[in-house]
Parts: structure tokens; sequence; C-alpha cells
């Protein structure tokens, strides 16, 4: 029996509080995704004054608030991780488009793009512009996201908008995004996420502003051309042109020397 302990509260350590707080953190991998999980700061014994109290609890506020004061403005790098999340979720969805496709491309990361996509995103702008020809995906958001949850929402909040038999999007929808995740002749993507404290926004007749939002940019090296459908339906790996004729995972056209 355990004798030589005392009844009572035994006091976490620092580093036991923030672990704590570290494991709360998997709420915001829930899936499905959710848009109004809050964040759970925590008053540790150090903040036993008054004075801190007060500044956890004005953290607190900024967080509900969406003052996201912790931020700084700019490109937050992608770990490593994160990057093989990214290129992993999009090579899912393109392999898994339907039909099935005989020439889909296999994804790989490059840097030139994300840094391209990086030049973009810290501009704080939210519309369309790329240069050389190549694809871009734009994603706006009040809270960070994880690394694959726009790319996830490109794909399935316009997937059931296109008709590939028709080649086009239902009427007042949505579709560009899911044509540039599953757009077959794009080989290479590179994406960045960039805070902002203001985001300029426009349509066809005035502009306005926003504060404290984040845009995750990802460039492809091959931008669409929606007169033609995204990819060639017929068996994978089909069709896959001569210097792409390695079928990876049985389902995209890759490189041999990839």
């Amino acid at each position: 029996m355990p004798t030589s302990y005392e009844t009572g509260v035994y006091e976490f350590t620092v580093l036991e509080t923030q672990t704590t707080l570290d494991q709360h953190e998997l709420m915001s991998s829930v899936t499905p995704t959710t848009g109004n999980m809050i964040y759970l700061p925590t008053q540790t014994s150090q903040s036993s004054n008054l004075r801190e109290i007060e500044e956890l609890s004005q953290e607190f506020l900024d967080i509900l608030t969406n003052r996201a004061t912790s931020y700084e403005a700019g490109v937050h790098e992608f770990t490593v991780l994160e990057k093989q999340a990214i290129l992993y979720q999009h090579n899912e969805l393109r392999s898994s488009v339907t039909p099935t496709a005989g020439n889909m491309r296999y994804l790989t990361w490059d840097e030139t793009l994300a840094s391209h996509a990086g030049d973009w995103a810290t501009q704080c702008n939210w519309w369309h512009e790329t240069i050389n020809g190549e694809g871009q995906n734009l994603w706006l958001g009040g809270s960070k996201p994880n690394a694959v949850q726009p790319v996830q929402a490109w794909y399935y909040n316009e997937v059931d908008n296109y008709k590939f038999e028709l080649n086009t999007c239902y009427e007042n929808k949505v579709c560009g995004h899911y044509f540039q995740v599953t757009w077959a002749k794009a080989s290479k993507v590179g994406c960045v996420q960039a805070f902002c404290p203001e985001v300029t926004k426009k349509n066809d007749t005035h502009f306005w502003t926003s504060q404290n939002a984040w845009i995750f940019n990802c460039h492809y090296d091959v931008g669409v051309y929606k007169r033609i459908r995204p990819y060639i339906e017929d068996e994978p790996c089909a069709v896959c042109s001569e210097d792409y004729r390695k079928c990876m995972t049985g389902k995209l056209c890759r490189k041999p020397s990839q």
C-alpha cells in the first residue's frame, strides 16, 4: 500500500501543466472539423495574484473576440510533418476521384512554389493572383487551420458542385478549388500559411477589409483550363504520359526517377 503518500493535492509541475494543455489541443483535430471549438487556457499555481489572473482573463477574451494578439504577422512556417500531411492529403484526394482518372499525376513538394505562395499571402489580399501560369488555391479563416483542413475544404465543399459528364459547375455553384486539386497535369505544389492583422477583399464593385485572419495559399506548377476536364476518365494509370509512366499506389502517375 502507498503509505508514503500524504492526503491532499499534489501540484503539477510547469511541464505537467503544459503537457495537459497540449493534450487538450487534440480537440482541434476532431472529425468532422468544427468552427466553434474554444481554446482552454489554464490558471496555474503561479497565477495566484490578481494581476496574473487578470492577464489570463484578458488572453481568454482576446481568443473569444478573435483578436489573436499572440500571432505575429506574416508566414508561419510548416514543419516537415505538416508538409508531408499536405502532400498526402492532396494525393489521397487525387487518387479517389469519381469517375477514376487515367492520367492523374502524383504531387511532390516544391519550395519555389511555396515561396511564390508566401509572396502573395503576406500581401494579405483576398483574391487570386498567380505568375508564370501557376495554379492557386486560397483559404481564409478566423482561426489557424491544421495542415490539411483547407485542402479538404477545397475538395469536399465543391466536389458535388461539378458535373464531370458536362464539364461544368452547377448553376450558382463554385468548383474552381476542386478543379485545381484534381488537375491531372499538376505535379508539384508548395503551400504557406500566413497571419494577417488586416485582409483586403474585393468583388466586382468595391473593396473592404476584415481583421485578424489566416490565409492558407497553395501554388501549383500548372494552372487549370476550365474548357477541358481536369483529368481523363479511364482506369487508374491507364494513360500516363511516357515521362510519368511509373504507377504510384496503383492510381497516380509518377516519374520513374521520383
